[in-house]
């Protein structure tokens, strides 16, 4: 019970009264603050004896309460009360929230008060219950990162966090004079509107809108609608907008990467599967066909290995552009992957109308363009296969697309061909002979022969040729013309290259052991080879570790291939002759070297085309071309070489021309490790 007024009490006590008073009593020393009286109820209320309580002060027992809310909370909590509120301890150890009406009086002379003491625990319990659910609610309002926001039932805001006039760019002020669905984009007003209803009616709603921001962009919000209800009734909507932006362009993007080539933008191998299924079903149904053209860029390896994978890039996107502005807007253009492209084109009938459009594009590539101090032309080997009379589902058209761009790379690149039966049985033998190489590789199968280099003006040995021979262990040896260029499409020949020169570099140091004189050995090295990054520190390696002095090596490498690049051909051959590396030109008078670059190139030896030894001594045309390369050798103080020396009348030619040296079957066919030795002794003899 609550006492409305306070107790009149000056002088006179009346014990009676104080003894059988329901609620707890106690009178106390204002000086001392010790207990002088106390009547039974408190006693039960706090669980004391007479003598115990009156033995102990007010401050054993009350202390002053500090609500965690602050001042509000304290000013709810004396609202129910009509005097000051303490928490009081009890025997047990338990506390209470007591009202206490305090009143002074005068007790056997002495100053005291007595209070009047009302246990409001429960009432105090549920104000701060109340206050800490408050505060958890302000702090999920004020510091929640997603925007937190209320309406009345006509859409106005009440209130709104920080985070939402960060997503809307309005200030709070701004926005408690706006609808809601006054930020929302005009295709999506209907829909918040639609699910603002049925939250007012109380339904919880999930959806997702966009909304525009005060600077006009765009902001993609994934929103929750709640009811507000208050004593059953529904007075307004709250809102939670999750800003769903960046995940949406992440979102976008992922799709986009699963269909789109990033580097060109074209249509990567997933959607272009799904493109030519689809011209299949519209071809089924006009009774129409289809070509599918599959290009290859030439050499592209060459374009990474010495400009870097950056210029690759810009050389795809190059391909790109020129493939897109040489096709009709209704052909589509993609990107398989690496250097790979394809075309669909729809609605053909002549195969000179495709031949047409792979000259097209053939030619578009043959102009230079530049790459930054660099002028690069680019050519395509490109494969043409026709539904439905090469295959019969996109599976097997760009089986059949890819087959035909494989015999165009076997024809000499830059061209185009048409995919026929014949073509397929040919990549059977193709790919039947790729596993049988690299199960060679892995059985050591690979072999090394010998031809010996004999100088004419000494009449000795000088060193060897290395050439090398796959030797299966079932079935005839098989020669570099029937796996070389093979290896080299597959990047087989790096390793193998390898192999060779590490193989000839060890047994030619162990052959010197038996000779007073140093013996040199030539190697030749592929394109691929020759290109390959770490091909300076192998050579390197492989010296140190064959102990072989580096002037008894001699590397070779084709005219032709000494043009591509001079750049980087310049730069990798001075390495070579800086580490004492011998550098030799193959196949001389074949290509179309410059002199004013070959000038240039430290080179040591020209090696003349057996192709113009072969008829030296009947053909005039070829015993002037000979003769004009050992001259020109000479002139450039080089040694020249010939090759292919057959007959003693190839032999006297070459002599009276000045020739520096040569080799061929003249002097011996190429020979295995174990019988260079025997050969050299009776060389000599």
């Amino acid at each position: 019970m609550i006492i409305d007024a306070p107790i009149d009490i000056r002088s006179d006590w009346h014990p009676s009264l104080f003894a059988a008073h329901p609620l707890p009593m106690w009178v106390y020393d204002q000086e001392t603050q010790a207990f002088i009286e106390v009547n039974q109820a408190a006693l039960c209320q706090y669980g004391y004896s007479r003598s115990e309580f009156l033995s102990m002060g007010l401050s054993e027992i009350q202390s002053s309460i500090h609500f965690p809310g602050g001042q509000d909370d304290l000013v709810a909590a004396v609202q129910i009360s009509q005097g000051n509120i303490y928490r009081h301890q009890k025997r047990d150890g338990n506390f209470l929230y007591a009202n206490a009406v305090i009143m002074p009086i005068q007790f056997e002379g002495r100053r005291a008060a007595i209070a009047l003491i009302q246990d409001i625990t429960s009432q105090v319990e549920t104000i701060l219950a109340l206050a800490e659910s408050n505060q958890r609610y302000k702090s999920l309002f004020e510091h929640n990162s997603d925007a937190v926001f209320s309406f009345d039932l006509s859409g106005i805001f009440l209130s709104a966090n920080k985070a939402c006039t960060q997503t809307s760019g309005y200030i709070e002020t701004e926005l408690l004079e706006m609808s809601f669905l006054s930020l929302v984009v005009n295709r999506h007003k209907a829909r918040a509107r639609r699910h603002y209803q049925l939250a007012a009616r109380g339904r919880p709603q999930n959806f997702e809108i966009s909304i525009r921001h005060k600077l006009g962009h765009q902001v993609e919000l994934n929103v929750i609608n709640l009811p507000i209800i208050v004593q059953g009734r529904i007075v307004g909507v709250y809102g939670i907008a999750k800003d769903m932006t960046e995940r949406k362009k992440t979102e976008k993007r992922l799709a986009w990467l699963a269909q789109y080539d990033p580097l060109t933008g074209l249509p990567n191998r997933n959607l272009f599967m799904d493109r030519l299924t689809q011209a299949i079903n519209r071809t089924n149904r006009n009774s129409q066909s289809i070509a599918l053209l599959f290009l290859d860029i030439d050499n592209f390896k060459q374009i990474n290995d010495t400009l870097g994978h950056a210029a690759g890039d810009a050389a795809i996107r190059h391909m790109a552009g020129l493939l897109t502005s040489c096709v009709r807007d209704t052909d589509t253009v993609a990107r398989l992957g690496g250097d790979e492209f394809t075309v669909i084109m729809e609605n053909v009938h002549e195969k000179e109308r495709i031949a047409d459009a792979a000259n097209t594009i053939l030619t578009a590539l043959s102009q230079p363009f530049k790459l930054n101090t660099h002028e690069i032309v680019l050519s395509a080997s490109v494969g043409i296969t026709f539904y439905p009379d090469d295959a019969q589902d996109n599976e097997n058209m760009l089986k059949t697309a890819d087959i035909a761009m494989y015999h165009a790379k076997g024809q000499g690149r830059n061209n185009f061909q048409f995919y026929s039966s014949d073509l397929n049985v040919q990549a059977e033998k193709r790919m039947s002979l790729e596993s049988e190489l690299r199960r060679a590789i892995q059985r050591d199968e690979l072999v090394l022969y010998y031809q010996p280099q004999v100088d004419l003006r000494q009449n000795r040995v000088i060193g060897f040729e290395a050439l090398l021979r796959w030797k299966p262990s079932h079935g005839a040896l098989r020669f570099p013309d029937q796996f070389v260029r093979l290896a080299e499409d597959t990047g087989l020949i790096v390793s193998i290259g390898e192999w060779v020169l590490e193989t000839a570099c060890s047994q030619m140091s162990q052959l010197q052991k038996n000779y007073a004189y140093p013996l040199r050995v030539a190697v030749n090295l592929s394109a691929r080879q020759f290109r390959h990054k770490k091909l300076l520190e192998n050579i390197r390696q492989i010296l140190e570790r064959t102990r072989l002095v580096a002037a008894c090596l001699d590397v070779e490498i084709t005219e032709s291939f000494l043009m591509e690049d001079i750049r980087h051909t310049g730069s990798v051959l001075n390495e070579l002759k800086q580490m004492g590396v011998s550098i030799s030109i193959d196949d001389f008078g074949t290509g179309y070297s410059s002199l004013s670059y070959l000038k240039q190139f430290p080179i040591e030896t020209l090696k003349i085309d057996q192709s113009f030894i072969r008829d030296v001594s009947v053909d005039p045309n070829d015993a002037a071309i000979t003769s004009a390369i050992i001259a020109m050798g000479h002139s450039l103080k080089l040694e020249v070489i010939a090759e292919g020396v057959e007959t003693q009348e190839h032999l006297d030619f070459l002599r009276h021309q000045g020739c520096d040296l040569a080799q061929g079957f003249f002097f011996s066919p190429p020979l295995e490790y174990h019988a260079l030795t025997d050969w050299i002794d009776q060389f000599k003899a």
